[in-house]
């Protein structure tokens, strides 16, 4: 995992000349929310404490009450960014699948198919996080949304 800040070396005017030194720079990556095998939101973020984002993400959101209704978290790490794939325990997985088929669209997929189309590597990603398994080599297959 990438460190939180890199360091790169800057010039600056100060009164009486320029002063040499450095500046911290935050590492940012996209981060995909996934929950029972579907996408919910890509944010921009820091790659650490990413657990712990998860549950204040998933908290604040409403999509659980407490930290024990994540039943499984797993943190994949991709070229392209990082996705945190959850499982929700019942009976918030139900009540959580009843409120998704009123959301507007697949923002992981928008996200990555609006930025990277280019790159086959994020429909490959796209694919796996929907569970597509027939995902064809080179060729990037558009998927259309649900």
């Amino acid at each position: 995992m990438a460190a939180p800040i890199s360091r790169v070396a800057r010039t600056a005017w100060r009164p009486g000349g320029f002063a040499e030194g450095q500046r911290a720079i935050p590492e940012e990556t996209a981060v995909a929310f996934t929950y029972d095998g579907g996408s919910y939101a890509v944010m921009m973020a820091t790659p650490q404490d990413l657990a712990d984002f998860a549950l204040g993400f998933s908290l604040t959101e409403g999509i659980i009450a407490a930290a024990d209704e994540i039943a499984d978290l797993d943190i994949i790490e991709e070229d392209i960014g990082i996705e945190l794939r959850m499982r929700l325990a019942e009976p918030r997985a139900a009540g959580f699948a009843a409120r998704r088929r009123h959301l507007a669209g697949p923002p992981l997929e928008c996200f990555l198919r609006a930025h990277f189309a280019e790159h086959s590597v994020a429909l490959h990603f796209v694919d796996r996080a929907r569970g597509d398994a027939d995902v064809d080599g080179d060729v990037p297959r558009l998927i259309p949304f649900p």
